[in-house]
């Protein structure tokens, strides 16, 4: 009986993800009946968009657990999990241009009578991505004078909805040298909170916290917040600032208050150490209009130990501030030098290797050692991330390695940066200087499973006159989701003596889920095929993966070879 064959060694790697195993049909509930001594149940899920309610395909729904499965809506917004034992799961839906959501799915036994597990269904309206708010932050002075306010912390929060939780609701920004601020991307029709944060960066203090709303965004809308104005306080005289958790023996300590200290009153013991000195003397200087203290040790040279810093001053409207400020002095007197450079290896389908993709769940750094290091801090910064950010840290110089478990980071070719910074009583080396490593989905997709033999049936002849008569398919999995919009290229090439005429035939290349591609041969109508005795050359070479990818091909050639015998 003829048959196709494949000609081609095959690379196993990993797994698949698995496409959508089950249709929905109905909204209700349904219950699933105890079969096999097993209890088996569904979650189905429909998404829409929030605005539009239009189905929304393509989109990722993971099903949290024991462990994690991963489907895709259909045409219809439709995908559903079968085979679920009683319990809570955690249903995470993402959808790019659109707001994820994480929402909880528990399954229970239905009867006591007859045991069955009562099935699930998630309606789910996803907001848009593409909003933004945009204002600005100004500080009153004494005379009434609006100034920009340069460096202050702008905080923006929106509430969760009823059912479920978006995965990110907390935005934050700075406002820049004109006192502007911008947020971008927001999700449409969230009612937000902004607020100003009562303290800016140059260490002045402000009014309370400012709050402001917005409410109604729609994607692609830019909406302005009415600025905040923030007044000083001219009452408080207080200490805002000091560097007293890591003092070294030759340091000078260095104090910053919310007003201006009348240095024309200090008198002999308004500064004293622990051991009676009077420091007034040895005040290297008065720094930003007499708001920031400079003391130097007395003699060159503070105690090693424990000890106090008393003060006794008056500010220029008259306030006065009489504190003793207790520190340690200690044998760190410079900051830690910059790590070596960074390296990384991650886990990926069991093995280790030097690229990273949406499936990597581990990412293992090493670097080198840092001159006066006590330890390290590790910082990511992603695509959507305003600056870098601490995730992080190690306790000693030595340890130089660390683990991370990197879920969702590179989802949609995704590029992360990642930076180690060194640490020490004193403080850390600088964020400039820091040696990191840019990390992005480089992993190529390769062919999971053998298309197996291709078998035809007794008779080749199409008596319809209006079908193609399918004679058989061939499927080939990948190892990543695939861009579906490309097709694998396929060449017939006859291998009889006697000439055959091609044109009866019908040889096509579709993509029956986002991972695996199908080869389906058939006769065309009213056409016989008898004789066929042919070579179909798949070429996969073109193919790429959804972030771009080139497809990983079999180490003899870029071709796979279906021949009919």
């Amino acid at each position: 009986m003829p048959r196709f064959a494949r000609l081609f060694p095959v690379v196993l790697a990993g797994f698949l993800l698995a496409g959508c195993e089950d249709t929905m049909t109905s909204t209700s509930q349904e219950t699933t009946t105890y079969t096999g001594n097993k209890l088996a149940g569904h979650v189905y899920v429909l998404l829409r968009d929030q605005v539009t309610s239009s189905p929304l395909a393509g989109a990722k729904v993971s099903l949290l657990g024991d462990s994690a499965t991963v489907h895709a809506t259909d045409s219809l917004g439709w995908t559903s999990f079968s085979g679920l034992t009683p319990g809570q799961y955690l249903v995470k839906v993402e959808k790019t241009g659109y707001a994820g959501r994480i929402v909880t799915a528990t399954l229970v036994d239905g009867s006591s009578d007859v045991p069955r597990v009562v099935d699930v269904s998630l309606d789910l309206d996803l907001p848009r991505l593409g909003a933004s708010a945009t204002g600005k932050v100004y500080s009153i002075d004494r005379l009434g004078n609006s100034l920009p306010l340069s460096g202050d912390t702008i905080d923006l929060y929106y509430a969760a909805p009823a059912v479920g939780s978006w995965i990110a609701d907390h935005f934050l920004a700075v406002s820049d040298s004109q006192g502007s601020y911008s947020f971008q991307n927001l999700p449409e029709d969230i009612q937000a909170s902004i607020s100003a944060r009562s303290v800016s960066l140059a260490g002045t203090v402000y009014a309370p916290t400012a709050t402001g709303t917005v409410s109604g965004l729609k994607s692609g809308e830019s909406r302005f917040v009415p600025a905040f104005s923030l007044t000083a306080s001219i009452e408080a005289f207080s200490l805002l600032s000091d560097n007293l958790s890591a003092i070294a023996l030759t340091d000078s300590v260095v104090l910053s208050f919310s007003q201006a200290v009348d240095t024309t009153a200090l008198r002999s013991g308004d500064v004293s150490d622990s051991a009676g000195n009077q420091l007034v003397a040895i005040v290297s200087s008065w720094a930003a209009k007499a708001t920031r203290l400079v003391v130097k040790p007395f003699a060159g040279r503070w105690p090693a130990g424990s000890n106090a810093l008393h003060l006794n001053l008056k500010s220029t409207q008259g306030a006065v501030v009489a504190q003793t400020l207790r520190f340690t002095a200690g044998t760190v007197n410079a900051l830690p030098g910059q790590a070596g450079a960074i390296g990384f290896t991650s886990s990926y389908q069991g093995r280790d290797t030097a690229l990273v993709n949406g499936n990597t769940g581990l990412v293992n750094f090493k670097w080198g050692k840092a001159s006066g290091a006590d330890g390290y801090d590790l910082y990511k910064k992603a695509r959507g991330d305003n600056a870098f950010v601490k995730v992080a840290s190690t306790s000693k110089r030595t340890d130089t390695t660390l683990g991370f478990v990197s879920t969702d980071y590179f989802l949609n070719g995704d590029t992360v940066a990642f930076l180690v910074v060194a640490t020490n009583a004193k403080g850390s080396a600088p964020l400039s200087g820091a040696p990191q490593v840019v990390l992005t989905d480089r992993i190529r997709p390769e062919l999971l499973s053998s298309p197996g033999e291709f078998a035809l049936p007794p008779s080749l002849a199409n008596g319809s006159g209006t079908k193609t008569l399918v004679l058989d398919t061939v499927d080939f999995s990948f190892s990543e989701d695939m861009d579906t919009t490309q097709s694998a290229q396929l060449t017939f090439t006859n291998k009889d003596t006697v000439a055959f005429d091609a044109s009866k035939l019908s040889i096509t290349w579709s993509w029956i889920s986002r991972s695996t591609g199908r080869v389906t041969l058939g006769v065309k109508p009213g056409k016989d095929a008898t004789g066929l005795n042919a070579e179909i050359s798949v070429s996969l070479s073109a193919l790429k993966d959804e972030n771009g990818n080139a497809f990983l091909a079999p180490l003899q050639n870029d071709w796979l070879i279906l021949v009919a015998k």
